[in-house]
């Protein structure tokens, strides 16, 4: 007697895409390209669509702005991780053209890489009218730790929404202490606690550098 075997295409192509994306089995990707003539769930689309970060830059472009998927932050974080370098350039060209979802997650991820070249593209979404990518931005910039010009952050310390006070208290420990001294001790007196946490938390820890400098001076 003979068994017939059946496997849904998910199971096929999420199969190959593990071969693909864990083993680097190029070979099988014009296989998955070839698949795309089916109707594809959101779960294929997206295993497809990580195939085509790492492998077919170009094409992952194509797919992700000309067909904007409609995947979770999470999803979205996890292409943008394993993307190539020059995929990364292109979403910022083309950032205004993403999803709030998708720019929120890219945010992110550039923070989590920390390439210091994207602190620059991250400073001009500091005027951006959204204030979640305001606030994501101060944030990326904080991770990657560094920033270019104090003058970009100052109003931040003024500003109405306690979240992006916070972040400036978080970004000025990556200035010496002389620079942010005047700045932070405005936030020490800050309305919210966890701002008045945070700026006293920057400067004891400028402080704390400051001694062990000294102290290695001396020796």
């Amino acid at each position: 007697m003979v068994m017939m075997v059946t496997y849904s295409f998910y199971t096929i192509i999420w199969t190959l895409s593990y071969r693909v994306v864990d083993f680097h089995i190029d070979s099988l990707i014009d296989h998955c390209i070839s698949m795309e003539k089916k109707k594809l769930s959101p779960d294929e689309q997206f295993q497809l669509l990580k195939i085509y970060s790492l492998f077919k830059p170009d094409l992952f472009l194509k797919k992700f702005l000309e067909e904007p998927p409609l995947f979770s932050e999470y999803e979205c974080k996890k292409l943008f991780k394993t993307a190539d370098d020059s995929v990364l350039k292109q979403l910022i060209k083309n950032f205004h053209q993403l999803s709030s979802t998708c720019k929120y997650a890219f945010i992110n991820t550039l923070g989590m890489k920390r390439e210091i070249g994207t602190v620059p593209f991250l400073e001009s979404l500091l005027k951006e009218e959204d204030a979640e990518i305001r606030i994501r931005s101060l944030k990326a910039i904080h991770e990657i730790g560094t920033l270019h010009q104090i003058e970009k952050y100052t109003p931040f310390i003024s500003s109405e929404i306690w979240e992006e006070r916070l972040m400036a208290a978080k970004v000025l420990g990556n200035l010496p202490l002389r620079d942010s001294v005047p700045y932070l001790e405005t936030l020490l007196a800050d309305e919210t606690w966890r701002v008045r946490q945070e700026a006293a938390k920057t400067l004891k820890m400028d402080t704390h550098s400051i001694m062990l400098e000294r102290e290695q001076q001396v020796y």
